[in-house]
């Protein structure tokens, strides 16, 4: 981007990214301190990345830079953080998607076949590690990786929940990922975004001090509230999506 820059002792995106992972505590509602359930995994993968100081893909800058203006009150407030996006500063010039895919050419893929996203890469104990911690559970039917000893590849079910950790870690460990990943990620955390932003801005949230009154989930969000006059708001806010 022509307004990006490298300053690796200035104010740089990665310290700001690792100071809201600092920050974190892994919750399921926004409690005003480091990032709420929806944007964890995403957070605390850009600042593992940046702590073993590897730079970000061009995607993963542009993600980094919407979780800053979005956390802004909390790293330096309004009046700074619009004035430091208008030149936004790296430790690292984040890689092209040129740059990128040639470093992962030929060695690291994620290609889908049926319903299923297949990894393929040389041996690599870390990431073995990683892809043996994707699982989890989707409209109540429970999904792991699982490894084919027969054509020496990892396969992962894609659903909306999965698609998180799928692109998650293709992106850290640099693979090269099929266009339709990258599609219906983009589908997935839009829609994840608009119900979490209907949350966030309907009472159920803002009259409790942003309490644990809301938790988003595999797509599906839960209120707890005995008003049932809030809990009507909120039913409003969502049907205007």
């Amino acid at each position: 981007m022509q307004n990006w820059c490298v300053d690796p002792q200035g104010t740089t995106a990665e310290r700001m990214i690792l100071q809201l992972a600092g920050m974190c505590n892994g919750a399921s509602t926004w409690d005003g301190a480091g990032f709420s359930k929806l944007d964890t995994a995403f957070g605390h993968s850009l600042a593992e990345r940046a702590q073993q100081g590897r730079a970000w893909t061009e995607k993963q800058a542009v993600g980094a830079l919407k979780l800053i203006n979005k956390y802004r009150r909390q790293i330096g407030g309004e009046a700074v953080i619009r004035t430091w996006m208008e030149r936004p500063v790296f430790a690292m010039m984040p890689l092209t998607d040129a740059e990128r895919k040639q470093k992962a050419a030929g060695l690291r893929k994620v290609t889908s076949e049926d319903k299923t996203a297949v990894f393929t890469f040389p041996y690599d104990a870390g990431l073995v590690a990683a892809l043996k911690g994707i699982r989890g559970e989707h409209k109540g039917q429970k999904y792991w990786s699982s490894w084919d000893g027969a054509h020496k590849r990892w396969s992962v079910p894609v659903n909306e929940s999965s698609i998180q950790q799928i692109m998650t870690l293709a992106r850290d460990y640099e693979f090269e990922i099929e266009e339709r990943f990258e599609t219906y990620y983009s589908r997935v955390m839009a829609k994840l975004e608009s119900v979490q932003g209907a949350a966030e801005e309907s009472r159920v949230v803002t009259t409790l001090g942003y309490e644990q009154a809301v938790a988003v989930n595999d797509g599906m969000i839960t209120i707890t509230h005995k008003d049932a006059s809030v809990l009507a708001e909120f039913q409003e806010a969502l049907a205007k999506l």
